[in-house]
């Protein structure tokens, strides 16, 4: 048996709490600083967008007949290439490094979400969300079952409710 979430009522097999389970588990995400996991558009932190480096000329690259004044500025030329190049570097690194640091954290959240949800659902439902890959992946999946049988499982209680008042 797995972990228990307070104030989590498990999803049944038909979805026929989902608007319950979905207030609730919404809720409990908040309190826990989830929600962000779940909500349109989330997903893991796009790739950033690095800078090329540019190409430099090296001293054997330098036309011969070139005069010294020539190879000096060419040269020159290169150096600030490289230099641009090493910060270029620089900044990539950073670039991917906080990408990097940004991914492993939201693994570690969607993890989480994943465990939550994955606990507090019904076990028929779980092969239905085996090959999803993330707790947004799971919701999408489970509000697409179970949302308009939602809704129409309150209009058929609706609907004998009114026929035993009359």
């Amino acid at each position: 048996m797995g972990k228990d979430y307070p104030g989590i009522q498990r999803l049944k097999k038909d979805g026929s709490n989902w608007h319950q389970y979905w207030t609730q588990l919404s809720t409990y995400l908040r309190g826990e600083g989830l929600l962000h996991i779940i909500r349109e558009g989330a997903g893991p932190p796009p790739y950033p967008k690095l800078q090329e480096e540019k190409p430099t000329v090296s001293i054997d690259r330098v036309p011969k007949d070139a005069d010294k004044e020539e190879r000096d500025e060419i040269l020159e030329r290169s150096q600030i290439i490289a230099d641009t190049n090493d910060s270029i570097r620089s900044t990539n690194k950073a670039l991917s490094d906080e990408y990097h640091k940004e991914l492993k954290q939201y693994s570690k959240e969607d993890g989480k979400v994943c465990s939550v949800i994955l606990g507090t659902i019904d076990n028929e439902i779980l092969t239905a969300l085996e090959h999803k890959q993330t707790a947004k992946d799971y919701i999408d999946h489970l509000k697409q079952t179970f949302e308009a049988r939602g809704l129409i499982h309150e209009a058929n209680v609706w609907e004998t409710f009114i026929k035993l008042r009359y």
